[in-house]
């Protein structure tokens, strides 16, 4: 006889498999959606100085939002947080 808690983890991992499948195949439909969508858009854009001024434009915007990503990040999974750093500072 299967025991109530076997059932139910038994459901759960038929849940978890249906919702990959769901996922992927979602994942599957949104890349074919993005190679269309690239070939109607790759290389309309030939000029390689506008191109290039473009990258330097947006270099320090692009290494400031990647700094600030990365130290929330760290405060994240070191959990940094003002009340954890008050109460460190107590002790």
């Amino acid at each position: 006889m299967v025991s109530r808690r076997e059932q139910t983890v038994v459901v759960l991992f038929v849940a978890a498999c249906l919702t990959v499948s769901q996922s992927s195949s979602e994942a599957q439909d949104n890349y074919d959606q993005y190679l269309a969508q690239l070939e109607t858009v790759s290389g309309l854009i030939k000029n390689e100085a506008l191109a290039s001024w473009y990258l330097e434009d947006i270099a320090d915007d692009i290494a400031t939002l990647y700094s600030v990503s990365m130290y929330s990040s760290w405060d994240y999974l070191n959990n940094l947080t003002d009340h954890n750093q008050a109460k460190n500072r107590v002790r």
